[in-house]
């Protein structure tokens, strides 16, 4: 099993071809469960993330650790799946900042 972040370049065959399969075993277990194998024309609805501004000016804190299991950004490619995203719409106080001079 490959560790989390790890280079390309420091993956062997073997792994690559564990992970591969581990991708495909995956891939046919979530069209079977969850998408109907083709029995009809479905599509999947998932949140991304919280939608709150995200101010440049104001530091966003420690970045989170590597997260296990499967994060919702990552379906698309292992299914290889087409991916739409919408931005949502939502109310935010306006940030600004007025210079001094």
């Amino acid at each position: 099993m490959l560790e989390p972040r790890q280079s390309g370049s420091q993956v062997s065959e073997a792994q690559y071809q564990e992970t591969s399969e581990r991708i495909s075993i995956f891939k046919d277990w979530f069209l079977k469960e969850y998408m109907g194998d083709g029995e009809r024309s479905s599509i999947l609805v998932l949140p991304i993330s919280n939608v709150t501004p995200n101010y440049r000016d104001v530091y966003p804190g420690a970045p989170s650790p590597a997260a296990t299991g499967l994060r919702t950004t990552y379906l698309s490619p292992y299914l290889g799946a087409p991916e739409l995203a919408i931005p949502s719409m939502f109310s935010y106080i306006l940030h600004i900042y007025v210079s001094a001079r």
